[in-house]
């Protein structure tokens, strides 16, 4: 009894993989300063899926598409799980039972949650300008602003 088994696709060279992974760090740039970090499940799915084509660019369209195959149910999982916990806190109007976690932050932070202060430290309102272009506040801000994005 013979198995057959798909051909691999050929590597590939780091004369190709090299460029590619730069454009692909462009363009993601690009879109991060224009529509901030991707957040949503649609775009972080398509922006992996992007560096997979671009690490091995050189690969035939099909090869390309057994990531969409392989990766599915796990995205569909993902997403199903997001928005039966969104509907869960819709549906079920329940206040929070299990609060230690919060209570043994304010312990530690003195009364004050420690990513409370962590964030008053870096940026106070107003933020400067100096600091916003350090990076310290400007990734929330900017993914806020714009709220419809194409992927």
């Amino acid at each position: 009894m013979t198995v057959q088994t798909q051909p691999k696709a050929p590597t590939t060279p780091w004369a190709w993989r090299g460029p590619a992974l730069a454009v692909y760090a462009a363009v993601f740039v690009v879109f991060f300063i224009n529509f901030g970090i991707p957040k949503d499940p649609y775009r972080l799915f398509a922006w992996l899926w992007l560096a997979t084509i671009a690490f091995n660019i050189r690969a035939p369209w099909r090869s390309h598409l057994t990531f969409l195959r392989d990766w599915w149910p796990a995205f569909a999982l993902l997403v199903l799980y997001l928005y039966s916990r969104g509907l869960s806190d819709e549906l079920i109007k329940l206040p929070v039972h299990w609060t230690m976690p919060i209570r043994f932050d304010e312990w530690i932070g003195g009364g004050q949650l420690p990513t409370t202060r962590l964030q008053e430290a870096l940026c106070a309102d107003p933020c400067t300008s100096r600091r916003r272009r350090a990076g310290t506040t400007w990734c929330s801000r900017r993914s806020t602003t714009r709220t419809s994005s194409p992927v």
